[in-house]
């Protein structure tokens, strides 16, 4: 019969094949919404049409909804606050006179190997092209011309960031070469001197140190939690870890900040030896079931929430996924467990492949990463609800294993809007654990760039799923959803990096236009 549609003109609802289309042609009422995707059809040309202020409704009515959705099933849920800025005339005026043309594909560079530096190119494609950070610096929140360490002669690394900013935006598309960001990190982090191959990830929890201790104007642990600079109300979520006393059961939690999630892989080796492992596992607990036993650890002893993706699909030896890292690092059974308490903004997870003990060796596990990624079930209050719930549910079971337990995650009824994550960015390292070389997928705009260095080009989703993953950048859905919002980061109010109402700056007669 067709999907449902809704006439603009009226308040006719029926399905497309047969109804809606006879209603068009009796009423000549020539517009209708798709009810599914909520794209508008045109009679006129017997065609879905794309319409930019339609789709802003739309987007701020997906926002709102879901906003309204997780303080209704999770009413501790913490957001920042987004404000929609709307010029005044005398501001709109001044933006008229001092704002450039509208440049394209602004905020694409490519980055200069200065020697052995491509894993600062690529935290910094990424930091770049960090929806969040990139609204921050842009909108003029830490200004260099105006910082009080750069007056009394002080490095200052979120002057840098202001700076990569600047010339990433200023409608060049020549290499640039970031000599400046460099040698104020060597100044500042003598590990990272000199011109030797380091650790992406180590590299990108020194800029967010440094970032933080230049924001708050002082020497500050990275750790600390309510920080009002940039770098924890983007980054920072917090983790709840709880143990468990053997004896007595009694839980002792504490729950500290994070900036990064930092997860293992299980090598090929180990995985071709734990799925040996569950089929002898899978085959004892099927002798057992034939004369009514049940072992402990198997599926009729335990709840189908603490197995893994790969119990029911066995994954290939070399290959895992993602949500299988997150399980073993959230998983209820150890002694500690963690939960997510509240999510950060922008989830950054770096994947544990290099390996140290002995003589050392890279992971080469191959790790699926997914494009949506959904954090509800790994937080406090899921972990606790569904503990709750199967202790009244299995009275069967010992009081050990209602502890050690959870019931299956609900997606359709228990997932949480806010704790839902997109992937924008990707970090790669090919190479043994000496010497390598890092390149970086990035979305902006809606598709996917592969930076290598100076080189810039056009990727595919497909590209970006099958690259091997070092580390990978998630940001919350809705965000991506507020095209006139600005993240309220502890800062005076500032223009977004989107487009301006038409209606707004008719007043001043002033046509629309893009601020830097």
């Amino acid at each position: 019969m067709g999907r449902l549609h809704a006439c603009l003109y009226c308040e006719r609802i029926g399905c497309w094949k047969i109804h809606m289309q006879s209603h068009i042609q009796q009423e000549g009422h020539i517009f209708a919404m798709d009810q599914h995707h909520f794209t508008v059809f045109c009679a006129s040309c017997n065609d879905y049409v794309y319409d930019v202020d339609m789709e802003r409704i739309l987007a701020a009515e997906k926002c709102r909804m879901e906003i309204v959705v997780s303080q209704v099933k999770d009413p501790s849920t913490k957001r920042l606050k987004l404000n929609e800025w709307r010029p005044s005339i005398e501001e709109a005026q001044k933006l008229k006179a001092f704002s450039g043309p509208v440049l394209k594909c602004a905020g694409l560079r490519g980055l200069r190997n200065m020697g052995a530096t491509c894993f600062m190119n690529v935290i910094l494609q990424s930091l770049i092209h960090n929806p969040l950070l990139r609204l921050h610096f842009l909108s003029d929140r830490h200004n260099q011309n105006l910082c009080a360490n750069r007056r009394v002669g002080k490095i200052c690394v979120a002057c840098e960031m202001d700076n990569l900013f600047t010339n990433f935006y200023s409608g060049q598309n020549t290499p640039y070469g970031p000599t400046s960001f460099l040698y104020s990190i060597w100044k500042t982090n003598s590990a990272l001197a000199e011109y030797a191959q380091q650790d992406a990830h180590e590299f990108f929890i020194a800029v967010l140190n440094e970032v933080h201790n230049n924001c708050v104007g002082y020497e500050n642990n990275l750790n600390s939690s309510n920080c009002p600079c940039v770098v924890h109300q983007v980054f920072c979520g917090s983790l709840q870890s709880e143990v468990t006393c053997a004896k007595c059961h009694n839980i002792t939690s504490t729950t500290d900040p994070m900036l990064d999630l930092s997860l293992t892989i299980r090598h090929a080796s180990k995985a071709k030896h734990s799925k040996t492992s569950r089929k002898k596992a899978a085959a004892a607990a099927a002798a057992a079931a034939t004369v009514g036993l049940a072992l402990p650890g198997s599926a009729s002893a335990t709840s189908a929430s603490t197995s893994t993706p790969g119990d029911t699909a066995p994954n290939t030896a070399d290959s895992c996924h993602l949500i299988e890292c997150m399980e073993r690092y959230f998983a209820a059974e150890k002694l500690t467990h963690y939960q997510c308490g509240n999510p950060a903004c922008v989830l950054s997870i770096q994947l544990k492949r290099f390996e140290h003990s002995g003589q050392g060796s890279k992971v080469e596990t191959f790790v699926k990463v997914p494009v949506e990624l959904d954090m509800t079930p790994y937080t406090t209050r899921s972990v606790k609800t569904r503990t709750k719930r199967l202790k009244r549910e299995s009275s069967g079971l010992s009081r050990k294993q209602s502890a050690r337990s959870l019931v299956p995650f609900d997606s359709v009824n228990e997932s949480i809007p806010e704790n839902k994550y997109v992937l924008f960015s990707v970090i790669n390292h090919q190479g043994g654990l000496e010497t390598g070389h890092y390149t970086a997928f990035v979305k902006t705009r809606g598709q996917w760039f592969f930076f290598d260095d100076h080189n810039v080009q056009l990727a595919s989703q497909r590209d970006v799923l099958s690259s091997n993953v070092y580390m990978c950048f998630y940001v919350r859905a809705n965000y991506c959803m507020s095209p006139n919002s600005i993240v309220d980061v502890c800062g005076r109010t500032a223009p977004s990096t989107e487009y301006f109402e038409e209606e707004i700056l008719a007043s001043a007669d002033v046509s629309p236009i893009r601020p830097r």
